[in-house]
């Protein structure tokens, strides 16, 4: 890598925020994917199985918050992208 990417990489990286909300969130979900394939027993691994059923949908919601972020943060056309 040479020594002017290093430093643009460098200045991306000391602007980004962080939101550790969203990281809990994520790490949630993580789990919850997880019982979505465990196989629970009873009306236990029922009601496990539906409640965890949110993971996917706020997986997606995630990556468009970040996707959006990006498009406002750095000026790009959305129209671009959605033809």
């Amino acid at each position: 890598m040479g020594v002017k990417r290093w430093i643009y990489m460098n200045k991306v990286n000391q602007n980004r925020v962080r939101y550790d909300g969203l990281d809990v969130l994520k790490c949630i979900c993580a789990f919850l994917v997880v019982c979505i394939h465990a196989a629970f027993l009873g009306d236990v691994g029922k009601i496990v199985e539906v409640i965890a059923r949110i993971a996917v949908p706020i997986f997606f919601m995630i990556t468009g918050f970040f996707y959006l972020t990006l498009l406002l943060v750095t000026n790009l056309n959305l129209k671009i992208y959605l033809e």
